[in-house]
């Protein structure tokens, strides 16, 4: 017979670890970019550099990356990383 375990399993944790998330995005901004300099969490996309088609590349490295389906518009939607970032977290909880 199967053995049963009195103690209760652990919640599985759901969605994209933030950590990881952030330490992805900024990497995939600077490839976008395709600059070195640091981009801030609070600074808008378009002031750190990206443009419509740096835009439609760092959204397709990270739909690739994070197994979702982005349209290349969210850059506008959410215009910093800090925005992105919580919008990529929550969609992966959904």
């Amino acid at each position: 017979a199967p053995e049963v375990s009195a103690v209760p399993a652990l919640p599985e944790s759901k969605g994209l670890d933030p950590a990881y998330v952030a330490e992805k995005l900024m990497f995939f901004i600077k490839e976008a970019i395709a600059s070195d300099d640091e981009v801030e969490l609070d600074s808008a996309f378009m002031e750190a550099g990206m443009d419509s088609l740096s835009s439609v590349a760092l959204m397709s490295m990270v739909a690739k990356e994070f197994r979702m389906s982005l349209s290349p518009s969210l850059v506008f939607d959410f215009p910093t990383p800090r925005t992105l970032q919580d919008h990529l977290i929550e969609e992966s909880r959904s």
